[in-house]
């Protein structure tokens, strides 16, 4: 008999740091031919393979920079229908955590081993007791280095990833699911200008009818990747195909996030009583 385990959320515990928590789950699998994986599930978005299929196609040449912005929606009945405090805030890593592991494996998966992380929290007043409600990531690694930005301080949601190459730059927008891409041509700068706009209105047309036509399929879900990202990992526990997550991105992730975790600033709030600081009321 075997289990086999896809792990969804970042854990909770603060007893082991996360890459020897991450470090000691990949070697228990190993002894006792587990499998594990974790929930990538940006990697396997059908964007993001339609635009690494672009990526290739243009030859665009070496990664030069990454950067990842994502604005998370905290105004959801989840959160606002819990009767405590709800779970994602009392992450170590506070509420940013539940979110900050995507991200992290999106960029790290194209700029390589990790070097070092440095973290700039920020508190702009949309949470109470001065939460950190902004946070940038700076990733240095070995082929090329990443910023990463997640507020919940910024009302219009995003979440959208930009590849910076030799030849051209690629943006990837996972809430509208669509991909541009901008590459050098050999027309002069004036006329150029012209038809890039042309070109960028051409793909998310073509993207927006391709959604369109899902939707009506029934296609647009919530969580798109997650059929390929399962498809992929049933695939490797059968033999059919190799790990759909390599370690080393793993125990990067677990690093990065760790770092993050105690450079976040103030992220949990007091809930205790507190002795009431305005005299004059009475009951």
């Amino acid at each position: 008999l075997f289990f086999f385990l896809m792990i969804r959320r970042p854990p909770r515990s603060t007893l082991f740091p996360y890459t020897t928590l991450f470090r000691s789950l990949i070697s228990q699998a190993e002894i006792m031919g587990v499998k594990i994986c974790p929930n990538f599930i940006n990697l396997f978005n059908p964007v993001l393979i339609e635009a690494m299929s672009a990526i290739r196609k243009r030859d665009l040449g070496s990664l030069r920079h990454a950067e990842y912005y994502m604005s998370l929606n905290l105004d959801t009945p989840d959160v606002k229908e819990s009767t405590d405090l709800h779970w994602s805030f009392e992450l170590p890593g506070g509420v940013m955590q539940n979110n900050i592991t995507h991200p992290l494996y999106s960029v790290l998966n194209w700029i390589g081993g990790i070097k070092k992380v440095s973290v700039f929290p920020r508190t702009n007043g949309y949470l109470p007791q001065n939460v950190t409600d902004y946070m940038d990531v700076v990733l240095e690694a070995n082929k090329a280095n990443a910023t990463i930005t997640i507020t919940v301080s910024q009302l219009y949601e995003i979440n959208e990833m930009k590849l910076y190459f030799d030849k051209g730059m690629v943006t990837v927008d996972f809430i509208t699911q669509t991909y541009t891409l901008n590459n050098i041509s050999g027309i002069p700068r004036s006329v150029n200008r012209v038809l890039i706009n042309l070109s960028k209105a051409h793909q998310l047309v073509k993207g927006t009818i391709k959604n369109v036509y899902n939707f009506l399929r029934k296609k647009m879900v919530s969580y798109q990747g997650l059929k390929l990202i399962l498809e992929s990992y049933y695939g490797w526990i059968e033999g059919n195909n190799s790990e759909p997550i390599s370690k080393d991105l793993i125990l990067d992730v677990g690093y990065a996030e760790e770092t993050i975790n105690k450079n976040a600033g103030r992220v949990h709030f007091t809930c205790s009583p507190k002795e009431s600081l305005q005299r004059q009321i009475c009951r």
